[in-house]
């Protein structure tokens, strides 16, 4: 019976014990030819990286709210409900219900639906102030504000009207009839104009560095299995914090030299020896997006691994991967780089 050892945990066990790894998680796509890794990555591991850091990215990141926004989550996946992480916020913009909360409803295409909130207002015509359910003020703190009994309009969302006057039952507000719930609120296209804020976690850093390390594992398997990598894998496995920031963010394009009306709507992933200080540094971007930067190893090898260069693109809408080169005509001729028509 033939074993392995994991580069994550770093345990040897049977080869029963491993199971698929993909480079990049099929919560955004499901590739041709996709880059798998097979008896590197143990079956405990992998299920730690689909409960724990896969959902945050696929679910709470913007990136992950534009895979069912562009219609490119797999299908599969998109029918189960369920609600966007608290990582990222969405407000409305604009209107007579400007300022109330929404968020993203996963499945069927990623409905964007109210959370559970009320807004509060001195007349019908507004302007309203919105709270979440969970964070609202007292009753007090609302009347020192000039809310006053019989005199504050209330408007409800994410609640059956006997919930609504309970709540306000409880705020010490007597209910004038049914409390008023918050009405379809559309453009004229039908779009609902939200101003979304949000923060990029350390369990999305540590998801897209597994990306970045899994990548590295794919195409140089005997490098990645170096002492120098110990840190990240223990960041990424483990949470454990390293000597050196594993992962920034830049604005910056992946595709350099190409003018921006031909970038392209891909997810791209770049591996590369940097020299000193960096050392082993991987690009990963989702969408085009932000570009994400991790360093693997920093550049403390006896001998440096001059050989890692390697940099691919996944594009979401013909599932196909394409090999990224440094010499740009041959990129734009062999790589289709014509920008998808798309709101962002």
């Amino acid at each position: 019976m033939g074993e392995s050892a994991c580069l994550y945990c770093e345990l040897t066990k049977p080869l029963e014990a491993f199971n698929r790894e993909h480079v990049l998680s099929e919560a955004f796509g499901r590739y041709e030819k996709n880059l798998v890794l097979k008896e590197l990555v143990c079956e405990q591991c992998n299920t730690y990286f689909a409960q724990n850091l896969e959902p945050r990215l696929a679910r709470g990141s913007y990136e992950g709210i534009e895979r069912f926004k562009l219609g490119v989550a797999p299908k599969s996946k998109s029918r189960r409900s369920g609600v966007n992480h608290s990582t990222l916020q969405a407000r409305r913009d604009g209107g007579l219900h400007d300022g109330a909360f929404y968020a993203w409803q996963i499945g069927d295409g990623g409905k964007v639906v109210p959370v559970k909130q009320f807004g509060i207002a001195s007349n019908t015509a507004g302007p309203y102030t919105w709270y979440r359910l969970s964070e609202s003020p007292t009753g007090d703190a609302l009347r020192a504000q000039g809310f006053n009994t019989g005199e504050t309009c209330f408007k409800f969302a994410g609640l059956t009207p006997e919930e609504a006057s309970a709540f306000l039952t409880t705020l010490g507000y007597e209910p004038d009839g049914a409390p008023q719930a918050l009405p379809e609120d559309v453009d004229s296209d039908g779009k609902v104009a939200l101003n979304v804020t949000g923060t990029i976690d350390r369990v999305m850093l540590r998801a897209v560095a597994k990306i970045a390390f899994n990548y590295l594992i794919f195409h140089y398997p005997a490098i990645a299995e170096m002492a120098q990598f110990t840190p990240i894998r223990r960041y990424i496995r483990y949470d454990d914090d390293a000597s050196f920031d594993p992962v920034g963010v830049s604005q910056r394009p992946m595709l350099g030299g190409v003018p921006e009306d031909r970038q392209l709507l891909a997810h791209m992933i770049a591996v590369g020896w940097k020299g000193s200080p960096e050392g082993v540094v991987a690009q990963v971007s989702l969408f085009s997006w932000v570009q994400y930067v991790v360093q693997l190893a920093p550049a403390n090898f006896l001998v440096p691994p001059l050989c890692v260069d390697s940099g691919h693109i996944f594009d979401p809408f013909t599932l196909k991967i394409h090999k990224l080169t440094r010499h740009q005509a041959l990129a734009i001729k062999e790589v289709p780089m014509e920008k998808r028509e798309t709101q962002r």
